[in-house]
Formats: structure tokens, C-alpha cells, sequence
């Protein structure tokens, strides 16, 4: 009696996961987590012309990191809201309100706005996402290895 095992394509499985230990397939996850991140911003970011949605960029993975930004300036305002409506994380006037001109030439009084949330929610999505992606990513690059 022998106490030796034999499994058949053991050593495909080494092989293949000898491929693995270069840095490609954690660029590769962190890429499909940031664009994850990036798609449920652009759905749940407010929309009014567009351009906050449209501003929503995922950078280059660098060094196993990715950056999902915007660049529009009132994506801030959307985010953590203004005034006394404002989120409480955040440092906002006190004013209880103040007066305007609109580009439509008309005064607007303002008493803040609520905020409305769209990165952070997409980043906790992300957070909830991320062992999934890496784990398909895995199983993606051993299956076509």
C-alpha cells in the first residue's frame, strides 16, 4: 500500500496559477472595480444638463489604484448639500438663507439644498462588489490561461 496521492492536470493547476503572480490580474480587478464604481455614480448622480453625470471619470490604474472623479464644480454642492440642509460631516454657512441673481436675471432666495448623494453610496457598492470582481477576475484569467 502506498501512501502517495496522484491528481491528474496538477500540474497545469501549478502552472497556471505560477502565471498568476505577476501584477496583471490586480490591475486588471481594481480597473473592473473603479469602472463598477464609476457606472452606479452615474446612476445615481442628480441630473439636471447632464454635465455632473457626463464629469464622472475613472482614472489609469497606478501601483494597484484607480481614482473614480469629477471635475465639475458643483458636484461637491450635489454631494454633501449646502447651507443649514447641508450634511453635518461637512462645514457649511449658517446663514439661514441668501439672495441671488440667476442667469435668467431674476433674484432667487436659497435656504440651502438636502444633499444628494452619489459618490460615497457608489463607493460603498464598490466596497460591497469588490471580492466578487476580483474573484471572477481570477476566474477569468485561469480559465484562459
Amino acid at each position: 500500500m502506498s501512501d502517495e496521492i496522484k491528481i491528474v492536470g496538477i500540474e497545469n493547476l501549478i502552472s497556471k496559477f505560477d502565471d498568476l503572480a505577476d501584477d496583471e490580474i490586480i490591475d486588471k480587478a481594481v480597473a473592473k472595480t473603479a469602472s463598477y464604481i464609476q457606472a452606479n455614480a452615474k446612476l445615481l448622480a442628480p441630473v439636471d444638463t447632464g454635465d455632473l453625470r457626463n464629469s464622472i471619470k475613472t482614472s489609469e490604474v497606478i501601483d494597484h489604484t484607480a481614482e473614480v472623479f469629477t471635475n465639475c464644480d458643483h458636484a461637491v454642492f450635489n454631494e454633501y448639500g449646502t447651507g443649514t440642509q447641508g450634511d453635518p460631516v461637512v462645514s457649511h454657512t449658517t446663514k439661514e438663507s441668501w439672495t441671488y441673481m440667476g442667469t435668467d436675471g431674476n433674484f432667487h432666495t436659497s435656504h440651502g439644498m438636502k444633499p444628494r448623494p452619489y459618490m460615497r453610496p457608489a463607493a460603498q457598492a464598490g466596497r460591497e462588489e469588490v471580492e466578487s470582481i476580483f474573484m471572477n477576475t481570477l476566474k477569468e484569467k485561469i480559465n484562459n490561461a
